[in-house]
């Protein structure tokens, strides 16, 4: 595999009929994910690019998956399209090179801010977490008990990134040993949806009062209670890691629940809302102390690591009950208990 460099995607592009001959553009190197790397192709004329190719190691993290996983990537985009719907808020795909792990696709509007971004920065656009929750909804009500994608996605090499910054929580923490054992089994016995398993801020572009959700490399089917704890889990985090803009964001949340549960039903029990619960405990400890630790998060650890506790050991809980718990706990931080 040829690693594509600014100075070969022009040629790459125009040899593989993606660009006319003689086309002016500018390309410009993105900061991509932990284990590809993304390019942004702008074309005076518009309809803006996007080249991502994908390597089997992270090249600043302990991160690894089989590279098969950049082939899923674009079949989970391209179901997300026949099944979802047209308007599912993903890239389109322009083409697909298997032998090079590359894909192009349409790119975002030039003015799109990374979600991530805006959140640390305190800046809570209200209405984001409603449509995640409904593009997660939508994803789940759409390819439930659909045979055909479960023996398509049951076994995405990618999974393993998602696996391991939860599994990874037991270097630091060997006594959740169990408790992470469980929520992975459960994932794999109660799967039975297309999981995107990676509906994070860090993959959410914001643009004209909208979304763009990126990168699909980890989805599976499984559990669609993990996809739900994945979202509320980055929300947790950040008002912990903010609690100024903490009530905002976790407003966010909750609108996401309810928008997701309006179209998912099943998110209503609070069965599912513990599972939900737990996968979301489980990935605010992988991001503060597992392989992958967002920096920002490294001095609140002891917080996370007491809210994701708490949230581990509730035997029932609903939205209501993790909203106000998470009301609490931000409230403490704020008030520097």
């Amino acid at each position: 595999m040829a690693r594509l460099t600014e100075e070969d995607i022009i040629g790459y592009l125009t040899d593989n009929g993606v660009l006319d001959p003689y086309e002016q553009i500018e390309v410009i190197r993105c900061s991509g994910g932990y284990v590809n790397v993304v390019f942004r192709v702008n074309r005076r004329a518009g309809n803006d690019l996007v080249v991502k190719q994908s390597f089997e190691k992270s090249q600043r993290t302990v991160l690894r998956a089989d590279i098969g996983r950049a082939a899923y990537e674009v079949y989970t985009m391209r179901t997300l399209k026949q099944f979802v719907g047209l308007d599912c808020p993903t890239p389109w795909v322009i083409h697909h090179d298997p032998r090079e792990h590359l894909v192009v696709m349409a790119a975002a509007p030039r003015h799109a801010v990374l979600y991530d971004d805006e959140l640390l920065a305190g800046r809570v656009m209200p209405g984001i977490g409603r449509q995640l929750g409904t593009y997660v909804g939508r994803l789940h009500e759409k390819t439930k008990g659909i045979d055909k994608l479960a023996t398509l996605f049951r076994h995405n090499p990618g999974f393993a990134l998602r696996e391991q910054s939860i599994r990874s929580v037991v270097k630091r923490h060997p006594d959740l040993t169990p408790a992470v054992e469980a929520a992975l089994r459960r994932n794999v016995g109660n799967a039975h949806a297309l999981v995107d398993a990676d509906t994070t801020p860090k993959n959410v572009l914001l643009h004209d009062g909208t979304i763009t959700k990126l990168d699909f490399e980890c989805a599976q089917w499984g559990d669609p209670a993990l996809d739900l704890g994945i979202v509320i889990a980055h929300y947790a985090l950040h008002a912990i890691a903010g609690p100024a803009a903490a009530q905002q964001v976790l407003a966010e949340a909750a609108a996401c629940y309810e928008a997701y549960q309006a179209i998912f039903s099943m998110a209503a029990s609070q069965e599912y809302m513990q599972a939900v619960a737990r996968y979301a405990a489980l990935m605010m400890l992988g991001r503060s102390d597992g392989d992958l630790v967002f920096e920002y998060l490294v001095p609140y650890r002891r917080q996370i690591n007491k809210a994701a506790r708490a949230m581990l050991a509730w035997d029932t809980v609903t939205m209501t009950d993790l909203h106000s718990f998470l009301t609490g706990e931000t409230r403490l931080q704020q008030e520097g208990a």
